[in-house]
């Protein structure tokens, strides 16, 4: 919502009136004097606008080797039935995560990161000692040691290497010549979306790129 006057009261309800409206976030901010802050709060509240292609639920191990009718399994599975129903975007899971919370079997449910590809924490039973020799494998400890020109690409929807991951590779490398393309709504397999869009601001010709390095 630009205005002059973002924090305005009049503007604020103006805001709260808009985000009832279309049921999406509205951010007031005077769009000619904004500072990284204001930018990186739009862009992480468009980020959880996207929408919700696959959820993964990490349960106690215990629970998967109770039989398919048992009285917890079957209540978990309604549970999140139920709740995965209404869930469009992520801003959706973020805003009704703790409904899965019902204080009988269920105590806590929490959000947490996704971890890049190989997914090296993943069911590992001692996660504290998984991640101090996860380093040695990931990909994010051997780009910090990448001095030739490198260019990167994140897809916004890559399930395979989480953008966490991707931005994470890209800040630790310390090559002098290097570059990043944010693919909005590309997943893993990148080529396709690059044929697409190409021309774009923030485009990188790859394959030219490659040619001339």
């Amino acid at each position: 919502l630009n205005s002059t006057h973002p924090f305005d009261p009049a503007t604020l309800e103006l805001a709260s009136e808009m985000e009832t409206m279309y049921d999406a976030p509205v951010i007031p901010a005077d769009c000619i004097n904004m500072d990284e802050y204001t930018i990186r709060d739009i862009i992480i509240s468009t980020l959880y606008q996207f929408p919700a292609s696959q959820i993964n639920i990490n349960l106690p191990g215990f629970v998967d080797g109770l039989d398919i009718n048992h009285r917890i399994k079957q209540h978990l599975i309604r549970l999140v039935s139920d709740w995965s129903s209404s869930i469009k975007t992520l801003r959706d899971i973020r805003n009704s995560i703790t409904s899965l919370v019902d204080g009988d079997i269920t105590e806590s449910a929490i959000i947490v990161n996704q971890n890049g590809w190989p997914r090296l924490l993943d069911g590992q039973p001692d996660r504290k000692k998984a991640e101090k020799y996860a380093a040695y494998f990931d990909g994010v400890y051997f780009a910090a040691r990448i001095k030739h020109p490198i260019r990167f690409i994140v897809g916004f929807a890559d399930m395979t290497c989480a953008p966490a991951a991707v931005y994470a590779a890209y800040n630790v490398c310390p090559a002098k010549d290097k570059a990043i393309v944010h693919a909005i709504g590309c997943g893993h397999g990148w080529y396709k979306w690059q044929k697409e869009n190409a021309g774009k601001p923030g485009w990188i010709d790859f394959d030219k790129w490659l040619r001339a390095e």
